[in-house]
């Protein structure tokens, strides 16, 4: 092989190995794209399911269809969206809203509630509506005290604690609630928590889950707020880029004392962020 065909053979495997580090290159930024996007929002089975309207798989094929059909229905119905049955372009703009992370039909379920750092028995609770519905769980105590037991560095700690001091207040009186801090021993611990936590309610990054809260027991976690650490969060800035600490904190509190999800868009207790999109008719 002559000098001037072995230098363009060579010229031509390292060209080659260019080629394929960029493709891998490529590639690896596309997979964690899209790994980004799938964990900024639920597959529409998934999401009916993680909120209440879709029960777990039983039966055929056909009763599947026939089950998702009436749930997405559903869905519709509670949104005020057209009636369709189908996952249309406004029932997945929907799905796709940053939202608290509690289901729409019932609550966070007691079974849950089991496996925290930080295990604790709860005070102030009404033992016979352990037993019941977990909708009807309430604290029976006149004072309910809560504390910040987990803090981000994005914000100040002190602005963290005025907009939870001012989502507490929010709710004393309509909850007939003396609502208190108490940093030691607190019936409703507060905190800022990243992915998987410990309570089978995963945080999905900076996407869909703002934060979710459990409801007034016995258990572990009852009454328990938390927020995804991982989100932008905010206090006082109105920016589109954050998101407003003291207007969640709202909502979630008032899981907290025991309030369910709410149809109506100008409710606090409405699930997402922003209202609904228009009905198409």
């Amino acid at each position: 092989m002559s000098r001037s065909s072995e230098r363009l053979q060579n010229m031509t495997v390292a060209a080659v190995v260019v080629l394929v580090s960029v493709m891998m290159s490529v590639n690896t930024a596309s997979l964690k794209t899209h790994q980004r996007s799938r964990a900024s929002s639920l597959h529409p089975r998934e999401f009916l399911k993680h909120y209440g309207y879709l029960a777990q798989d039983r039966g055929g094929h056909h009763d599947l269809r026939k089950s998702l059909r009436k749930a997405v229905s559903l869905y519709q119905e509670k949104n005020e969206l057209m009636v369709t049955g189908k996952v249309n372009r406004q029932t997945w703009e929907l799905m796709r809203q940053p939202r608290c992370g509690n289901p729409d039909i019932g609550q966070l379920l007691p079974q849950r509630m089991t496996s925290h750092p930080g295990a604790r028995t709860k005070r102030n609770v009404h033992k016979k509506s352990v037993q019941v519905d977990p909708t009807n769980f309430k604290w029976t105590g006149k004072t309910v005290s809560w504390g910040l037991k987990r803090f981000i560095s994005k914000i100040s700690l002190y602005a963290q604690w005025q907009a939870l001091r001012k989502a507490f207040d929010t709710w004393s009186k309509p909850s007939l609630l003396n609502l208190t801090y108490n940093p030691i021993n607190a019936d409703i611990s507060v905190g800022f928590w990243s992915r998987e936590h410990g309570d089978y309610s995963a945080f999905d990054g900076r996407g869909q889950l703002l934060a979710h809260a459990f409801p007034p027991g016995e258990q572990t976690l009852a009454g328990d707020i938390h927020f995804d650490a991982d989100e932008p969060w905010s206090f006082g800035d109105h920016s589109e880029k954050t998101k407003d600490l003291l207007k969640v904190a709202v909502h979630e509190v008032g899981h907290a004392v025991g309030l369910s999800h709410s149809n109506n868009t100008k409710d606090v207790m409405y699930p997402c962020t922003e209202p609904s999109p228009s009905p198409q008719r």
